[in-house]
């Protein structure tokens, strides 16, 4: 009994198809290596060809892997074009020249076919030998016949001499474009579908970049009021404290609100907040002092409100200063009085004595 014929089979996924084909090409055929896409091929068979083991995709492979045998052929499914034939024979076409047989998708099976399997049989073993065959003696050059250059003496007439004149074809017609015809009612429907999604994608974006905005301002905001508290802290280095100074100076407003309690609303009113700006001026005159420039920051966006506090705050300096003149004359008079009287008390006691 002759030994079976090595052979690698290009086949497609699932791999139930290839087994049943394996199976049905036994004993004439083994089936060394199975192939299942036009990239393993191209990088497997180059391998097998020069009798080596691919190192990939060994669990898909449902050959014989009996890479000891070089394999004769190459047999390809109706699965695989012409294309990947021709891709993966230039793959290979350093190592090896096999014949390569593909299926024909043009030739179907009849009904009273006995089936493809003993074709396979019949036929596949006479195709390898003519294709090797065809490999190995067909020449690699083309020759050229040449004509024998033509004589006039031996020119020869037809057995007619009046023939018909060769009919002309008609004119073709100029070929025009053809008309455009109405949009279909499913064209119309996809037109409707991508303007509504470009309007919900423009109304989106919109509204994202107002809700950016919205939140850009807010952050902003808080940013703003963050920076502007901690600029009315004092610095550490003044060791001024602001818990034990609002105290105090709350409990000093408190003591002018319960010294007016029984006067006029004015009174009442501006006593309250006097005593405690001036406790606060004393207690914590950094602190104070930062709340003042704030306050002046958000007065300057109103010319009529600076303009009156300056003109206010002016005056009540200039008052300051002409009480502070007033006291020293009155305190430079009522030394010079106690020193004359001092004078004149002794100048009575030592006449007495």
């Amino acid at each position: 009994m002759t030994s079976p014929i090595p052979i690698i089979l290009c086949g497609r996924r699932p791999t139930h198809i290839a087994e049943a084909i394996i199976a049905g090409l036994r004993p004439e055929f083994e089936v060394i290596h199975l192939v299942l896409s036009p990239d393993e091929g191209k990088a497997q068979i180059p391998a097998v060809l020069r009798g080596e083991a691919p190192g990939s995709h060994e669990a898909d492979n449902i050959g014989t892997k009996n890479y000891s045998k070089a394999p004769a052929a190459v047999i390809l499914g109706g699965a695989y074009k012409e294309a990947d034939m021709i891709e993966m024979r230039e793959a290979c076409k350093n190592d090896s020249k096999v014949p390569w047989l593909r299926q024909d998708p043009n030739i179907t099976a009849s009904p009273m076919d006995p089936g493809p399997l003993l074709r396979q049989r019949a036929i596949v073993p006479s195709a390898i030998t003519a294709c090797a065959a065809t490999t190995f003696l067909w020449p690699t050059t083309v020759v050229h016949a040449e004509s024998p250059p033509e004589h006039p003496h031996l020119a020869r007439k037809p057995i007619y001499d009046n023939l018909p004149p060769p009919r002309s074809k008609p004119p073709s017609k100029p070929h025009s474009p053809p008309h455009p015809t109405s949009p279909t009612p499913t064209d119309r429907l996809a037109s409707q579908i991508r303007r509504a999604r470009l309007n919900l994608h423009g109304y989106t974006a919109s509204a994202e970049s107002r809700f950016n905005d919205f939140m850009s301002a807010i952050l902003a905001q808080e940013r703003s009021f963050t920076s502007t508290i901690a600029s009315l802290a004092p610095p550490r280095e003044s060791h001024e404290r602001i818990m034990p100074g609002a105290l105090y100076v709350l409990v000093a407003a408190m003591s002018g609100s319960i010294l007016t309690r029984n006067r006029n609303i004015l009174l009442r009113a501006t006593v309250p907040f006097a005593v405690g700006v001036g406790a606060a001026w004393v207690v914590l005159p950094i602190t104070t002092r930062n709340v003042a420039d704030l306050v002046w920051v958000y007065e300057e966006k109103a010319p009529l409100i600076a303009e009156n506090h300056m003109r206010i705050r002016g005056a009540a300096v200039e008052s300051w200063k002409q009480i502070k003149l007033r006291g020293e004359k009155v305190g430079d008079w009522s030394q010079e009085t106690i020193r004359d009287g001092r004078k004149a008390v002794e100048g009575w006691v030592r006449k007495g004595a």
